[in-house]
């Protein structure tokens, strides 16, 4: 994996850090993302999207993947089962944060702070919340929103 993409936490929030200078293709696709932004307390949340965080097991570790319903991906970000953990424990969000240079853990916490910095709300699902949710094909990809759920 790229150290370009990475997670971490703060406390209680999970961070997701995408680099422009070390992966300009995911980054590109970010800006790619379809749905309209909303402001709320200084953070933006991305409306009218289909694109989330799931589950990826591979022989090496975990993989947050950031894709689409039409199955585009966005980015695979490596996590930790620290962050597993957080993301199947909690409402299942995390903070997107796109940095046009390589930013370690402590600085992004600093820019984030001082306001230079954009931080994208965005929301992991795993296999059950999916089913709980969408409506799904027979193999797991999400076709829409449940009814009850609108």
């Amino acid at each position: 994996m790229n150290k370009g993409i990475y997670a971490f936490i703060n406390y209680d929030e999970i961070f997701v850090v995408v680099c422009k200078t070390e992966c300009p293709n995911e980054w590109k696709k970010l800006n790619e993302l379809e749905g309209y932004e909303v402001e709320l307390d200084d953070d933006f949340y991305l409306q009218e999207t289909d694109a989330r965080g799931e589950l990826e097991e591979i022989l090496s570790g975990k993989l947050l993947v950031f894709k689409s319903s039409d199955e585009n991906i966005y980015f695979k970000c490596p996590i930790t089962d620290d962050i597993l953990k957080h993301f199947t424990s909690t409402e299942g969000e995390f903070v997107l944060i796109q940095s046009e240079l390589l930013l370690d853990e402590n600085e992004v916490l600093e820019k984030i702070e001082e306001g230079e910095i954009e931080r994208l709300i965005c929301f992991f699902y795993t296999e059950e919340e999916k089913r709980k949710h969408f409506e799904l094909d027979e193999k797991g990809n999400i076709l829409e929103v449940k009814e009850d759920e609108e």
